[in-house]
């Protein structure tokens, strides 16, 4: 008998050892369904008076005529507001993309980008037309009823350049913004193109030039690195994780670079042969947890794109925990994949809670693609 219950002890003890990370839903909620095609929700926040903010806006891709908007909710994500922001594009070839943040000392900012185009149509002017960018920097100090331009980051002309949201800080107290750039015409032939930062060394006050971390291989043969997210550890080191389109959907897996000096210096790109994931986000975990990663995931069954997370101890390797709780019956598969595309995540009111807002069709909205914005308050399981 005593050997029996020795057998179970050791049994039980040997699950709780051995249980992996997980996570699992407080509640969820939809953002907003009556902007036609919600969607390119990468803005999320939390105000002063501690009222969420989300932002997104109208068209895929930020396409040419598309806007801006800001929704409110002040039961910490529960309920959301009509919104009460509405960014417009000064023409119809113009595309309004960008969001909310918070500056890493809490300072509620904005990120507007203005998208230029060389025509009105939709899919001429995402696969075939030239476009140009331009990135400005706000913050506001009324809890987001207005927002005061800081910055613009620099760039040449003819270039888009896309920003991934929010800001990360580094063990030496810089502030870097996840980028990438790359020409359309008038391409400057020394300029590093590609997938990197932007980083202030004044709390941002200032921003400095475009710095290329995601170094080509082989330029004959470009991945064409883009989105990315850095994972900062304790001793200092960035590990930057970046999504590449140069192979079929499924083999797209993210490539991987690393900085032991701040990054002043980065390794070459190597593939991770893991995550085909579109616009991830890294959010670090309290008590050296590790790192939490969501992403749009590329090879998700059985619908592609479908909102998942991932963990990983150290920042290097990440693991599928789990994937985002769809509307109307928190499933874990979305109506089609019309979803991952874009999403955010930011800290909730208790430790290991998370809010994270994406995209999903609903089949029975108005608009092309029918979307809106969904929310999920998630808790991390250790």
């Amino acid at each position: 008998m005593k050997i029996r219950y020795f057998q179970l002890a050791l049994l039980f003890s040997s699950s709780l050892i051995f249980a992996a990370p997980s996570i699992k839903l407080i509640y969820s909620t939809v953002v907003n369904d009556t902007i036609p095609d919600a969607n390119g929700c990468s803005g999320l926040a939390i105000a002063p008076n501690g009222d969420y903010l989300a932002s997104f806006n109208d068209r895929g891709d930020a396409g040419p005529g598309s806007s801006l908007y800001l929704v409110r909710s002040t039961d910490q994500g529960r309920t959301w507001g009509k919104p009460e922001m509405c960014i417009l594009p000064e023409s119809k070839t113009v595309g309004v993309a960008g969001g909310v943040f918070n500056y890493p000392d809490g300072a509620l900012g904005m990120e507007k980008t203005r998208i230029f185009y060389d025509c009105e149509d939709q899919n001429k002017a995402i696969f075939h037309g030239n476009r140009d960018s331009a990135v400005e920097l706000y913050v506001s100090h009324d809890n987001g009823k207005t927002f005061q331009l800081l910055n613009t980051l620099k760039k040449p002309s003819g270039a888009l350049l896309a920003t991934m949201g929010g800001i990360t800080e580094l063990a030496n107290g810089d502030w870097v913004i996840s980028t990438y750039i790359y020409p359309y015409v008038n391409r400057e032939p020394d300029y590093p193109y590609g997938s990197g930062l932007y980083r202030s060394t004044d709390k941002g006050k200032t921003w400095g030039s475009f710095e290329r971390i995601f170094r080509e291989p082989d330029p004959e043969k470009p991945f064409s690195f883009n989105e990315s997210a850095f994972a900062v550890g304790n001793d200092g080191t960035i590990v930057a994780f970046a999504r590449i389109d140069s192979r079929p959907m499924k083999e797209c897996t993210h490539f991987r670079v690393i900085s032991r000096d701040h990054g002043k210096t980065w390794t070459m790109p190597e593939d991770t042969g893991r995550i085909c994931g579109d616009f991830p986000r890294i959010i670090k975990l309290d008590d050296n947890q590790g790192f939490l990663m969501v992403c749009g995931y590329r090879a998700a069954l059985p619908v592609l794109g479908t909102v998942t997370f991932f963990h990983s101890p150290d920042g290097m390797e990440f693991t599928e925990i789990g994937r985002a709780f769809y509307q109307p019956d928190n499933r874990h598969v979305p109506a089609n994949s019309a979803t991952g595309g874009v999403q955010a995540i930011m800290r909730g009111p208790q430790k290991n809670q998370f809010y994270v807002t994406f995209y999903a069709h609903d089949p029975k909205l108005p608009g092309r693609d029918r979307l809106r914005i969904e929310g999920n308050m998630i808790e991390f399981t250790p």
